[in-house]
């Protein structure tokens, strides 16, 4: 079959199997194991990479977690995105951002969306705050 046209990931990627998964907003004391257990509840958990933040200001840091099937990754997006608090006593940086790591939306026919989440979103936003940055902008108003 064609399916591996879509498919624009590096080859290292490919071998590994299962769905790669964007974690976001986590907090620092966030660990590997915390993620394992969490990500577990919903299928195998084949890598957890956690990525150290470059800022450090935010105080939230992100991951990226492989799961094995993209019915677990789905339902975990479900499930989790913008509900799971991870570390309790950090609970005022908001929930966890689970969303498909760039690339894995597209190579599943879904909509590229719903993949990696901007970085602006790392830091819950006041909707009042919040602008619209897609739309574009008009020189004369």
């Amino acid at each position: 079959g064609n399916r591996g046209a879509k498919d624009k990931r590096p080859m290292v990627e490919r071998v590994k199997g299962g769905v790669k998964l964007f974690v976001g907003r986590l907090p620092l004391e966030a660990t590997q194991d915390m993620l394992r257990a969490c990500f577990n509840e919903y299928g195998e958990v084949l890598e957890v990479f956690l990525i150290d933040s470059a800022r450090g200001t935010t105080g939230a840091r992100c991951a990226f977690v492989r799961i094995g099937s993209l019915e677990s990754a789905e339902r975990a997006i479900r499930e989790m995105h913008e509900q799971r608090v991870l570390v309790q006593e950090r609970a005022e940086l908001g929930p966890i951002q689970v969303a498909f790591a760039k690339g894995e939306a597209t190579r599943f026919g879904l909509n590229q969306e719903r993949e990696q989440l901007p970085a602006r979103w790392q830091i819950p936003v006041k909707p009042e705050t919040a602008v619209n940055l897609s739309a574009p902008v008009d020189p004369d108003s």
